[in-house]
């Protein structure tokens, strides 16, 4: 039998492993070059990026350099000035500490180093995949010079997995973002295939940064935090009402460092309970500031994860530092409750009060059509086409009436049933927007409204999805005009739909049915006459999957005579 032996693996070997676990994408490798530029105290950094990052990553800054001497170590394994015996990994005060970073990107690129203590002259030594070459003197200003190429041009096994240059260029955007965010002392630039796209002047607010990446009225809209005590924490939170269909808003540091910790988000997350939707999400950006011995960075190869000393304390602080804010003065503006008004139904039925916001949406031709009279619409939105036949199933129940304008009951001979009239119209709808053709309607004047720069990406991907739903759309920056909407959603709800879908993380067809399903539905408070309930049960009752909304909600709750038995405790 032949054993297999234990021998030392390659210095090169060794490199590309370490690569592996610090070098995943561009954006990466960018983010260990600002971390060692912030750490030399740089007041000006410049950043240029080509091919999304994998042609070309430049990082210059005017930190204080390297000396000469000590330029080649910069390319070795576990060479490091930010560390020096083991007692210093339990109290790191840098970004960097680990001493591979440099080595490791060299290993899969081609990579030059030039760096000068006082200016005028310096030295570069580069590396083409791991072998370097010998140092040159080279005349340039005090600071450092990274200036990164081919990356993983040597190991085509990881080069397949890059996303398209468009979206790692974006990853490397949304890297200088989040530390620009966090170093507002530092001036910083971002270059683009030639292009300067971000310019930030140093001394800068928190909220100034923030206006150049998220558009301004939420920023706006955003409250200053600050919580002094064993754990410090700054940063902006952001009012309930603006919440949002995703979760990249939430932008959080410790010391000064972007992570990932799902700690803090959920303290983030418990804070908003109660003041936003369980699939909604705020925009928060904090620093929480502690002593660097109270936590662990070195748990994750590319140090986005953290440990805490005491996770209970960080919890309990960040939770309250948001509490009080949003308690203080951010409340959710909920929208009053309609008033009902008086609308023919049908000539042999008497006046039946109507929903005005229910009177916009497009199943009131199920209605009318339920109700053997014709719909009553506003005369300024144009009827849809006519609604598909309905089967002739019959409900199995009674309609009785309406709980908290909300809730229609229903009795069965043995039961009592409790239908969501928003999920049970948001089924119907959804069902109806994906069986059928796109129907629009012409806007005169169109809607506009700005779009941030940095949502046009999501315009660019939102564009045919939104076109096949019956949107007529026209980008002419910095406005998007929309010219026809989808027939079943009235004037209003339509701009809400679009703002909704282009701050969504799902831009997928069904996505979109569903979010322009939940738009065009009735609402929870909206009063229904007799026969809209009637008309809305029977559309919904001969509707596929009726027993769930599109978002998984059920749209009823069944009270058998177990259930009130129980109730009035004539049983266990």
């Amino acid at each position: 039998m032949t054993f297999p032996r234990i021998h030392q693996l390659p210095e090169s070997l060794q490199n590309h492993i370490a690569a592996g676990e610090v070098v995943e994408r561009p954006a990466s490798v960018l983010k260990e070059l600002l971390d060692n530029a912030l750490d030399a105290g740089a007041t000006r950094v410049e950043i240029m990026v080509e091919g999304g990052g994998q042609s070309r990553i430049q990082v210059r800054d005017n930190g204080h350099g390297i000396l000469p001497e000590d330029l080649p170590l910069a390319l070795t394994r576990h060479a490091t000035s930010k560390i020096h015996r083991l007692e210093d990994l339990t109290a790191i005060r840098t970004l960097g500490f680990r001493g591979e970073a440099l080595a490791s990107i060299a290993s899969v690129s081609r990579l030059r180093l030039a760096s000068s203590t006082s200016g005028g002259e310096g030295l570069v030594v580069e590396a083409e995949f791991g072998r370097l070459q010998a140092p040159r003197p080279v005349a340039m200003g005090q600071g450092t010079e990274v200036i990164v190429r081919d990356l993983f041009a040597n190991v085509p096994a990881r080069l397949k997995f890059l996303r398209p240059p468009t979206t790692e260029a974006r990853k490397c955007q949304e890297i200088f973002q989040r530390i620009s965010l966090l170093h507002l002392d530092v001036a910083l630039s971002f270059s683009q295939a030639g292009r300067t796209v971000f310019s930030l002047p140093a001394q800068a607010s928190l909220a100034e940064r923030l206006r150049l990446f998220w558009p301004e009225e939420i920023v706006d809209a955003m409250q200053p935090v600050e919580s002094v005590g064993p754990v410090h924490i700054v940063g902006l939170v952001g009012d309930p009402s603006r919440a949002q269909g995703r979760g990249d808003r939430i932008l959080l540091a410790v010391n000064g460092r972007p992570v990932q910790d799902k700690l803090l988000v959920r303290a983030v997350r418990e804070a908003y309970r109660g003041r936003i939707l369980t699939n909604e999400f705020p925009q928060v950006v904090l620093d929480i500031r502690l002593d660097p011995e109270m936590v662990d960075v070195n748990v994750h190869p590319a140090k986005i994860e953290v440990r805490f000393q005491d996770e209970g304390m960080v919890f309990r602080a960040v939770f309250q530092a948001i509490s009080r804010v949003l308690q203080a003065g951010l409340h959710r503006e909920d929208a009053p409750l309609p008033m009902a008004s008086p609308m023919g139904i049908s000539p042999s039925l008497p006046p039946e009060p109507a929903s005005r916001k229910f009177a916009q949406t497009r199943l009131m031709e199920h209605l009318a059509v339920a109700a053997e009279a014709p719909a009553a619409w506003e005369s300024s939105v144009p009827q849809a086409a006519a609604a598909p036949p309905r089967t002739s199933s019959p409900l199995p129940w009674r309609y009785v009436g309406q709980v908290a304008a909300t809730y229609l009951v229903l009795l069965g001979t043995d039961e009592v049933v409790l239908l969501d009239q928003h999920a049970a119209h948001e089924r119907v709808l959804f069902h109806t927007i994906a069986t059928t053709p796109a129907n629009a309607q012409g806007l005169v004047p169109p809607l506009s409204f700005p779009v941030h720069a940095s949502e046009v990406d999501t315009v660019e991907a939102l564009w045919e999805p939104l076109t096949r739903l019956g949107f007529a759309l026209e980008h002419t920056p910095p406005c998007l005009v929309v010219h026809r909407i989808p027939a079943i959603l009235a004037v209003a709800r339509a701009k809400d739909f679009i703002i909704d879908a282009l701050q969504g993380s799902k831009r997928d067809l069904q996505a979109l049915h569903a979010r322009m399903a939940c738009h065009g539905a009735v609402r929870a408070g909206d009063v229904l006459s007799p026969s809209e309930a009637h008309a809305l049960l029977e559309a919904w009752w001969n509707t596929p999957e009726r027993e769930f909304c599109p978002h998984g909600r059920p749209t009823l709750i069944r009270l058998g005579v177990d259930a009130f038995e129980k109730l009035f405790k004539r049983r266990g």
